[in-house]
């Protein structure tokens, strides 16, 4: 197992799963318009399912809203 934070919050994963599984299987990257940043930097997402989370990862995930 891991530990991970997502937006601050912290989350065990078995090792060996991608950012990409990780947001699917939470529902979190359905969304058009979200952001998400690894370790204080973003990730692109083509480059989702190469990016295997480790030990520590910080997430953060930004979703864009409308309205003013």
């Amino acid at each position: 197992m891991i530990t991970i934070q997502l937006n601050g919050q912290k989350i065990q994963l078995p090792q060996g799963v991608t950012l990409k599984v990780f947001l699917n299987q939470n529902n979190l990257a359905n969304n058009g318009g979200v952001a998400v940043a690894l370790n204080q930097s973003v990730v692109a997402q083509k480059d989702w399912e190469e990016k295997e989370l480790k030990n520590n990862d910080e997430i953060i995930i930004i979703t864009a809203t409308q309205g003013g």
